[in-house]
């Protein structure tokens, strides 16, 4: 009668079954470290340099940047569609070229700009893999 009084079912444990828990404390940190993953450690924030030999960007290049989007182009990783950043560069061009000119002086590119979200896998490319 493993467990079990005369008569009785066997009871259920008073706290869940963790293969690596075998006490409240220990149970208690396992949950927390579950359902609430210690953040990442920020990245250290060192001033930055604007390096001298970056040339910097011209209005030309961010006159004719805009018309090589394509029309039917997916938005980039700031949902924002390419047809808005061509109308933009044509009533004002100087407000994208005041917003990328410190980027590229001090080599700086936001994480978000470097991140998107694919919709499947990348195709392999012979030769590549």
């Amino acid at each position: 009668m493993d467990g079990q009084i005369a008569g009785r079912p066997k009871k259920n444990p008073r706290f869940p079954s963790f293969p690596s828990a075998t006490d409240p404390v220990t149970i208690n940190k396992v949950l927390q470290d579950h359902f609430f993953r210690p953040k990442k450690p920020l990245l250290s924030r060192t001033p930055l340099t604007q390096d001298p030999s970056t040339v910097p960007l011209s209005t030309n290049e961010l006159r004719l940047a805009p018309s090589k989007f394509s029309p039917s182009s997916a938005p980039g990783p700031d949902v924002i569609p390419y047809s808005v950043w061509k109308k933009i560069n044509l009533i004002n061009p100087t407000i994208i070229l005041e917003l990328l000119s410190p980027l590229v002086a001090f080599g700086y590119h936001p994480p978000r700009t470097k991140n998107c979200q694919r919709g499947g896998p990348e195709p392999a490319r012979e030769g590549l893999l």
